[in-house]
């Protein structure tokens, strides 16, 4: 019976960050040396080093190859006094140290015994290292270094030396597996930059290969989540055909239920599937409601071939379909929170872990949501609603009163976004009571009734959605739909002593003044100005939303707000946003800006121009500054709205040097509204993103405005006036001309007085039959000669053909009232117009950012540096540069914007100008990488710490769109 020796070297070296640092989110909330999981905690003594082979004070077996030389020196756990220190070393006096030494370890620090269990190795330094030998001709041994929050697998050969290096402060286990032999238990090690044992640890442990001549197999509980297991086979150990490709399955007990219940085909081909891996795909599957074989029955489900890659990969998995199988590269990033971790945060013990592995498999389960039946399958089991409606009129009698005319189905990929952030919550929330239907607005109709990108029904059971909801900012996105859903638990969950509690935090009141209802006397402690403006409901949606997506924004803006979700809704469950190490950035500054403008001490406001002449109204504020107690701003924004609901924005700019002082002005018609003109909310921001919301009862303001000709009608659609023509162009940019058809969408008007000289008619255009193209938005012109409204779109070859239709148009006359007219099959619409569009060189495909290294390809992952402008004296203003790698498939690169996120949770909206970014095509090859490289200054005052790229959004000259969301959103849920 053939033995091998595992000798494992613990050397010394430098602590280095770990990566995925939290951003906003300090090492010091969660403590990695307080105990990985209920197994670390528990399965300690059944696992002693010494039950294997005990330390050796030798490298090992003569075939062993010799530890590093640096390492420093050797304790043996069964060293005698003479051999391990002098008679006054604490370790070795006859009734110091550690009593008996074979149930614990002790090493001499400053005169005093310091002893660990012997089932507990500990590192001054993150370097682990070691080998092994006696391994059978040409087999491998996987050995894993690991947590519930850091996995990282190597595999060796025989002799072949292996390296963690750089890990983290924490408890980890390491563990070893080699198919066909026996292996020691995992064992315990802590990674503590402050402890003081030995040097260097050389451990051994004997064992023997199973034999052939019997099927064996063994399973034990040690120190790792999936366990110890081994085993043997008579024969060799079953092989898969794959698409004419045989394939190894790993021998693992998980690969094999994988296999059985999902026909999941594990393959080592990539980074090999080790215990852990498997078990926690294998857990995560579990999770999702999907097709699973019956015990009793055969086979039917679609093969596919899973290998694990290290690369990072979009979203985390690719997946190549074939009729016979599909082909399916995970990310190994995806696995490490994948499985609960018990850890203390904020002195409170939990389970720690993500849905990151869970969102990815929910990519292939859905077949990126094109499936629609295991899409329904997943919303109805694990969320209680579904996107399929019977009757339209008959859900909607109660709110908008409308038919199928005006909905149509998810696009695919919105339906993953729905699983993915309905899976955050956490699952006493998965179901909510009320909520059965979640649907989807026509591509380009606006809500006949709110402004508003979603609207939800609680009384009426649904939520609605609209394509500005999933065409505009990803990080406003998954905000939104957890907003939504918010609403429902505000109606049907919440009691009314909570409700009434989260009135009482938010300062809120109600008032029949304000237009919403609602007053506040805060004027900082919101997430946004959204939350300030409206009411209870609205605040507890956006303040829910973050404490989930982005928690840091909420804290810094209220810790009470964050205290009562946390404790009163979450039941003491928190979220934690941590972003790749590689994507972040450190900002230093001795006199950060976290003070927020001062409150609003004065305005003045004043309205010029004769009574049948336009107004020119001036509005100026002074910000109460008190020494620079407070800051001044940058900016300040507000709405003036009539007493027929007409409104217009107004921005406000600082006239002095300390931004104390803003002031703006607008015209408004002499056909404008008479009478009284307000303002609920006045928005003041400074430089760095801190911000104060001011609120009807915290400043005076009037505004008279004296218009006899006031007109209070808005523009009418003459019925069955709207056409479309289509008309072949060149277009020239670049010194190249280009085939584009231009497609202008006109329609009759009927106006009473005048239309709005600038932006007075806007027009959407959609193509149902193109599932990844959002509808296409213009303003136009209005020609009073003819009194038509002519909107003009130009479509490039890129585009795809179908029959463009207009599903809304806008008007709006001078005195700024505005009507929208829909068009589809509905009674109480228009019938809809539509034109052929037939072209040649349709692009369906978003631009790729490349993720990974490849140097022999000249290809790089995404770089993020920065340097302060002020080395010797650091006051936040700090250039960043981003490097990033795109290339499209045909179209080629067009819009690009991104996020930077800061440590207090402020989302730093941002676009790269390109050279590309404003032509209407692409000047260069679109198909080979291109190398872009954002410069950004941050302001003086920014925030110190850790920053990080939160998002980077890209769309093509077709309008695909493809965002990269770098941010994992970690869950903390209280152990019960």
């Amino acid at each position: 019976m053939k033995q091998f020796f595992v000798w494992l070297s613990l050397v010394v070296a430098g602590c280095n960050a770990m990566p995925g640092d939290v951003v906003g989110d300090p090492a010091a909330e969660v403590d990695a040396g307080a105990g990985n999981s209920a197994a670390l905690d528990g399965a300690s003594a059944a696992t002693s080093p010494r039950e294997d082979a005990g330390f050796r004070a030798d490298a090992g077996p003569a075939d062993a190859p010799s530890p590093p030389s640096d390492t420093g020196s050797v304790i043996d756990s069964g060293a005698t006094a003479s051999e391990a220190g002098d008679a006054t070393d604490p370790c070795v006096t006859a009734n110091g140290g550690c009593g008996n030494v074979s149930e614990a370890t002790c090493a001499n620090s400053g005169g005093k015994a310091v002893c660990t269990p012997r089932d507990e190795i500990i590192l001054p330094r993150p370097r682990v290292t070691g080998a092994v030998s006696g391994l059978s001709s040409g087999a491998n041994v996987t050995v894993t270094l690991g947590n519930d929050k850091y996995i990282v697998t190597k595999s060796v050969t025989n002799n072949q030396v292996y390296l963690f290096d750089k890990v983290p402060e924490g408890s980890y286990y390491l563990k070893f597996y080699a198919p066909g032999h026996t292996t020691p238990s995992a064992k315990k090690i802590r990674v503590a930059v402050n402890a003081t044992p030995w040097d260097e640890l050389v451990f051994a442990s004997v064992t023997t290969k199973l034999g052939s001549d019997k099927f064996t197999y063994h399973w034990e509980q040690d120190v790792s989540r999936s366990g110890y297991e081994q085993s043997a086979y008579l024969n060799a150990p079953p092989a898969i055909t794959f698409l004419s490709q045989t394939v190894a399955v790993p021998d693992l007990a998980s690969a094999d239920t994988l296999l059985h219940d999902y026909n999941i085909i594990l393959s080592d081909e990539g980074s090999p599937w080790t215990q852990e891996a498997s078990y926690r795909l294998l857990e995560t599957m579990r999770t999702i409601p999907q097709s699973k074989r019956d015990s009793a029955s055969v086979q039917t489900l679609k093969a596919s071939k899973w290998v694990l890659s290290t690369a990072s990969i979009a979203n985390d998995i690719s997946v190549v379909t074939n009729a016979d199988g599909d082909a399916v590269t995970l990310s190994a990033d995806a696995l490490t929170y994948a499985t609960p971790r018990l850890v203390l945060l904020d002195g409170v013990k939990g389970n720690f872990f993500s849905k990151r592995l869970h969102h990815a498999a929910v990519r292939y389960v859905t077949q990126n949501g094109e499936a629609l039946g295991a899409v329904e399958k997943i919303l109805k089991e694990r969320f209680g609603c579904s996107t399929v409606v019977a009757n339209y009129a008959t859900l909607t009698s109660g709110t908008t009163a409308e038919g199928a005319g005006s909905f149509q189905a998810f696009h695919s990929t919105e339906l993953v976004e729905l699983i993915n952030m309905f899976e955050e919550m956490p699952t006493g929330y998965h179901v909510v009571s009320g909520l059965s239907y979640v649907v989807r607005r026509k591509d380009g109709m606006k809500h006949p009734l709110y402004d508003a990108p979603a609207v939800a029904w609680p009384s009426n059971g649904y939520i609605e959605f609209l394509d500005a909801a999933f065409s505009g900012d990803p990080d406003h996105m998954h905000r939104l739909i957890l907003h939504e859903k918010s609403h429902f638990l505000w109606a049907n969950v919440f009691s009314a002593k909570l409700r009434a509690d989260w009135v009482s935090v938010g300062g809120w009141t109600p008032n029949v003044n304000d237009p919403d209802g609602w007053s506040t006397t805060k004027t900082t402690e919101f997430v946004t100005a959204y939350a300030h403006k409206k009411n209870p409901d609205e605040d507890m949606a956006e303040s829910l939303s973050y404490f989930v997506l982005n928690p840091d924004a909420l804290r810094s803006r209220s810790l009470p707000k964050f205290e009562f979700v946390r404790d009163r809704v979450m039941q003491g469950d928190r979220y934690i946003s941590r972003i790749p190490t590689a994507l972040t950035f450190e900002v230093l500054n001795l006199y950060p800006d976290y003070d927020f403008p001062g409150k609003i001490k004065r305005v003045d406001v004043t309205a010029t121009g004769k009574g049948v002449e336009d107004k020119v109204v001036t509005i100026e504020i002074e910000l109460n500054v008190m020494n620079n107690v407070f800051a001044g701003a940058t900016n300040a924004n507000l709405r003036l709205f009539s007493e027929i609901g007409s409104f217009v924005d107004l921005w406000l700019a600082p006239t002095n040097a300390s931004g104390s002082i803003l002031r703006g002005e607008l015209t408004l018609s002499k056909y404008a509204k008479a009478g009284l003109w307000k303002t609920d909310q006045i928005v003041v921001t400074d430089a760095v993103g801190n911000q104060r919301f001011e609120g009807m009862n915290d400043f005076g303001f009037r505004l008279s405005i004296n218009n006899p000709l006031e007109d209070v009608t808005a523009p009418k659609y003459v019925p069955n006036s709207l056409a479309l023509t289509r008309t072949d162009e060149t277009y020239l940019e670049g010194g190249n001309t280009y085939p584009v058809q231009r497609v202008r969408v006109s329609w009759k008007v009927d106006e009473d007085k005048s239309m709005e000289a600038w932006q007075s008619v806007y027009a959407t255009l959609s193509n149902p039959s193109a599932p990844s193209m959002y509808a296409l938005e213009a303003w136009g012109n209005y020609d009073p000669a003819t009194q038509r409204g002519n909107v003009d779109f130009l479509l490039t070859n890129y585009v795809s053909s179908g029959s463009y239709g207009v599903p809304s148009v806008i008007m709006v006359d001078s005195a700024g009232n505005r009507r929208t007219q829909f068009f589809s099959s509905s009674p109480q619409h228009q019938p809809l117009v539509s034109t052929p569009v037939v072209t040649t060189l349709a692009d369906t495909t978003g631009p790729e950012v490349c993720l990974s290294d490849n140097v022999a390809q000249g290809l790089h992952a995404i770089r993020v540096s920065a340097s302060p402008t002020k080395p010797n004296a650091p006051d936040g203003e700090t250039l960043v540069k981003i490097q990033y790698q795109v290339r499209d498939d045909r179209a080629g690169l067009g819009v690009v914007s991104y996020r930077l996120l800061d440590p207090q949770g402020i989302s730093h909206f941002q676009y790269h100008y390109h050279p590309n970014f404003y032509s209407v095509f692409f000047q260069g090859d679109p198909t080979a990488w291109t190398d872009y490289e954002i410069n950004v200054v941050l302001p003086v005052g920014s925030a110190p710490g850790t920053w990080g790229l939160q998002e980077l959004s890209l769309r093509d000259k077709a309008y695909n769109q493809r965002y990269y969301n770098f941010v994992e959103t970690v869950r903390f849920s209280v152990a019960q």
